[in-house]
């Protein structure tokens, strides 16, 4: 899964200021796994992959269904997160959980007490937004007795005796994390005080575990909070137990270090965002079979990997992709020659390739050394970096050079485009029916150029995509046929086959720009693929679920091992 966490801000939706602070304080906790956060404030700024926090106000969002259609179009592989989607029954994205407050007393009469229950239901359990690691490192400077920082609870109870701050929390004057910790640090007591409706049903509130986290002696009335925290929090009855128990610790100073240890262990272990995060992720993993998987974060060493592009969008992917995965694996620099002039074929500098960019360089360093690969279609083992570091040359044209599980989620993060708002309208059809839908693509123009390019590349003729479709609809159950080349009159055959014989829709994609067909594609599980990289990498991207590839990648003169260039689950004909 991407390591990134969006938190969808857009006024469309008019998300509640609470929740856009409760959601950028829960995505801190996501840092931990090497995320990437983002506040996404208009749709255009929105990508897939990954996890989306989403609230609707007040419930509105059976009344946006043509807006989160819209959302589901852009994000078909995010996994959404819906605070308080009340009605289990809507579900525009494929990859959703229900999330809310969550009551702790098991009280079946509480109006909200069905809805948490729900399978798709995980609690937000929002607790102290830092690390585990840094909790007990923070400096503490006392400058007050108590702080409370909540809503008007318990006015009647504070001591006058003692010197602090009580900020009444409304709707427009939450205070930020940094300066909710800085009170929390230079305060020696945090009153915990909880509404009724949180003691009736048993929800613990944030402030609590803030207040543990950061050396604070909690006190609060809610004897769940002292039993739930194994005692870290102090149990108060009323305001005189609160002043005696407050003066109590003001006069043992050795019994508060005790407490505030006992408070720093427990959240290091269940009170952090951290804790609160993993509920998701568990969840995530359960439902959808999607994880962050390991993080490599070993020191980069000095030795440089350097490779060079050329040829088309296909074999640009394959030169960077083994490149980076050769110097992931041996824990190097990567360098991409920057290069501006690609014979006739474009380059994808400010386009697919943008993530690219913190590696480009001017040139390579003339000491490197220099590894030619035998065959593009054909793993040959670039051996132990030394040194002196490499250049790599070929266009090392298989999934073999990638390695490992880790860096080839790496790469398909990094290949995957966004799919414009324009694109998933237009084949919004298409997208919506995804299963169902297989795509035929046939690379034709460049390959008949001349009858060296016809022997070399051997373009495939009409028998080839006839067997494969009579094939797919074996496997597909009503399927949708979406036809994508270079050469839109190659599919007329094709196309009267599939709707006069087989009697099923098809569409023909025409006009798009290569990499509008690159994302569009990538969005179907079933594909017929031509002998080209470009489909090559659609395929490979989206993990397509029913491949057919051709049994023959080159002509009669074209390379003979060609075996390396096939995944191990692609049927060939």
């Amino acid at each position: 899964m991407k390591r990134l966490v969006q938190l969808l801000q857009i006024p469309e939706i008019g998300s509640l200021p609470v929740m856009n602070c409760v959601f950028s304080e829960l995505s801190g906790a996501f840092k931990d796994f090497n995320c990437s956060i983002r506040i996404v404030k208009n749709l255009s700024e929105i990508e897939d992959g990954g996890i989306i926090f989403l609230d609707d106000a007040a419930g509105n969002y059976r009344n946006n269904r043509s807006l989160y259609d819209r959302i589901a179009l852009l994000c078909p592989t995010s996994v959404f997160i819906c605070w308080y989607w009340r009605d289990l029954t809507f579900r525009p994205f494929t990859k959703m959980i229900h999330t809310g407050e969550y009551f702790m007393n098991r009280m079946p009469g509480l109006s909200d007490y069905g809805y948490m229950t729900s399978p798709s239901f995980v609690p937000l359990k929002l607790r102290a937004n830092d690390s585990p690691a840094m909790i007990g490192t923070y400096p503490r400077s006392l400058k007050r007795d108590y702080c409370f920082m909540g809503g008007g609870y318990k006015m009647d109870w504070i001591p006058s005796e003692f010197t602090g701050i009580y900020h009444q929390v409304i709707w427009n004057n939450y205070l930020s994390y940094d300066e909710r910790r800085a009170i929390y640090l230079s305060s020696m007591f945090a009153l915990g005080f909880q509404s009724d409706e949180n003691i009736r049903t048993g929800h613990l509130s944030q402030r609590l575990f803030e207040g543990l986290a950061y050396g604070c002696i909690v006190l609060c009335e809610n004897p769940l909070a002292a039993e739930f925290t194994n005692g870290a929090i102090v149990h108060v009855t009323s305001k005189e137990d609160l002043v005696q128990k407050m003066q109590f610790y003001k006069e043992n100073p050795l019994l508060v270090e005790e407490k505030q240890k006992q408070g720093y262990e427990w959240v290091k272990q269940y009170g952090t965002n951290r804790i609160t995060s993993a509920l998701f992720l568990d969840k995530i993993k359960m439902d959808f079979h999607e994880e962050f998987g390991e993080t490599i974060k070993e020191s980069v060493k000095n030795e440089i990997v350097c490779v060079s592009v050329s040829g088309g969008l296909g074999n640009q992917l394959f030169q960077i992709a083994a490149a980076y995965a050769y110097a992931k694996k041996e824990n190097a620099k990567l360098q991409i020659i920057y290069t501006t002039t690609n014979g006739n074929r474009p380059l994808y500098w400010d386009t697919l390739l943008q993530s690219m960019k913190p590696y480009l360089v001017q040139s390579a360093p003339a000491t490197l050394q220099h590894w030619q690969e035998s065959c593009a279609t054909q793993y040959k083992e670039i051996g132990p970096l030394t040194p002196a570091g490499i250049f790599l040359h070929g266009y090392m044209q298989t999934s073999k050079y990638f390695y490992n599980d880790v860096i080839k989620k790496e790469i398909r993060s990094f290949f995957t485009p966004i799919l414009s708002l324009e694109i998933a309208s237009s084949y919004r059809h298409l997208i919506s029916n995804k299963q169902h839908v297989v795509v035929l693509h046939a690379r034709r123009t460049d390959y008949l150029k001349n009858q060296d390019i016809i022997h070399f590349h051997g373009p495939l003729n009409g028998a080839y995509y006839k067997n494969a479709v009579a094939k797919m609809l074996d496997i597909v159950p009503n399927p949708i046929f979406l036809l994508c080349g270079d050469d839109n009159h190659f599919w007329q055959e094709i196309k009267e086959d599939i709707s006069e014989v087989y009697k099923r829709p098809y569409v023909v994609l025409e006009g798009e720009s290569d990499i509008a067909t690159f994302a569009l594609l990538q969005q179907f599980p079933n594909v017929i693929m031509s002998n080209s990289t470009f489909i090559w990498w659609t395929t490979w991207l989206s993990n397509a679920k029913n491949v057919i590839a051709p049994s023959k990648w080159f002509g009669p003169t074209g390379l003979k091992h060609y075996e390396d260039i096939y995944e191990a689950d692609w049927m060939r004909m």
